[in-house]
């Protein structure tokens, strides 16, 4: 009988021996099991599964949307997870070996999430806007859309964006308007063509037109000025008076400097900022100067015409080439017949010059 208590006594003590203390380290792997659920704010929208893995809670927040359009972020917006384009949004946090917070992957602890629509949380400084832009921000079709407006005179109004990568018009409206998206991820306001905007900034397109839209000549000075709020630009010649003009689009047009000293040709900006205009419209590419106008008569300018000799009489004309050794051009033409016979046609308009040839020689020369 003593040997069978015995036996049960030692059985006993064997059992006891096998229930945890407060002592045994088996709590402290249990504490990772203990992560309250409330450690983590989680609003509405945002659902919850936790699950034991690897000896610990896990827990998933998981927010669904419209793929490419919802995410999901934490501890007030420090970090977003944005759905990869599936609908679903995730979150994998652990409970720390204390049990006393929930943890991201590198050991962040979480504790707030809410389901965002990324293309809902564009930032307005996303965008660089100069004074004069106007900017709205609204709602359409589930994602922020933003509009930016300048506004001005019809027709000279417009609005660059990207530092001048782009311009938008205002078509005789106005208004220059950009409609912006904000994009899937919520990190950029796109165009219609899925550009990033950056920059905008108002402009008056007739005061934008670039120097180099006229070639100029050596000698042809340039003045800019703003007149009537649209960029006038002159173009100056200068030299003799009488003896100096100006010719534009190769010869095209020319202006002489009506004896000042000085030519000039005036010209705008047009309303698309695109061209410099004369007054009747007409495009200026090129300008030079012409330093002596009364030498470009050419020979089709002046012509000579035959005159019948008077009966019984035998006549003729002959010319020599251009002279352009003086001041100016001249153009010789010598008529060679019986004295007192002959006839000179100064032009095709039938202008007669009469000459009556002194008693000798019977060969003139005579200079137009």
């Amino acid at each position: 009988m003593l040997v069978i208590l015995l036996i049960f006594s030692n059985a006993v003590q064997s059992v006891y021996s096998c229930i945890p203390t407060a002592s045994s380290p088996m709590p402290g792997l249990l504490a990772c099991r203990k992560c309250a659920q409330n450690l983590i704010t989680v609003p509405a929208g945002v659902s919850s599964n936790t699950v034991v893995n690897n000896g610990c809670l896990e827990r998933t927040l998981t927010c669904t949307g419209m793929p490419g359009f919802i995410s999901i972020s934490y501890n007030n917006g420090v970090e977003v997870i944005n759905d990869g384009g599936t609908g679903m949004a995730i979150i994998v946090a652990t409970c720390n070996a204390a049990g006393t917070a929930w943890i991201d992957s590198i050991g962040t602890t979480i504790e707030q999430a809410e389901c965002t629509i990324a293309c809902l949380t564009c930032m307005d400084n996303l965008i660089t806007t100069a004074a004069g832009v106007a900017s709205n921000i609204a709602v359409a079709n589930g994602c922020l859309e933003r509009t930016l407006t300048c506004t001005g005179m019809s027709g000279f109004i417009s609005m660059s964006y990207n530092n001048g990568a782009g311009s938008i018009t205002d078509g005789g409206t106005g208004m220059a308007i950009i409609v912006a998206n904000c994009n899937p991820a919520g990190t950029a306001w796109i165009d219609s063509m899925g550009t990033t905007i950056t920059q905008a900034e108002c402009t008056i397109a007739c005061l934008s037109c670039a120097n180099n839209l006229i070639t100029l000549a050596a000698g042809v000075a340039s003045n800019n000025v703003v007149a009537n709020g649209c960029l006038e630009r002159t173009l100056t010649c200068t030299g003799m008076p009488g003896f100096i003009s100006i010719s534009y689009n190769n010869g095209m047009g020319v202006i002489n400097d009506g004896g000042t000293g000085m030519a000039n040709i005036v010209a705008t900006c047009n309303a698309a900022g695109s061209a410099w205009e004369d007054s009747a419209g007409t495009a200026i590419t090129q300008a030079q100067c012409i330093t002596n106008p009364c030498k470009q008569c050419g020979n089709n300018l002046f012509l000579p015409i035959n005159v019948d000799a008077p009966a019984g009489v035998t006549g003729g004309r002959g010319t020599s080439p251009v002279d352009n050794s003086g001041q100016c051009t001249r153009y010789r033409v010598t008529c060679m017949g019986i004295r007192n016979a002959w006839q000179v046609y100064g032009d095709a308009a039938g202008t007669v010059l009469l000459y009556t040839v002194p008693a000798a020689p019977a060969t003139s020369n005579t200079p137009t």
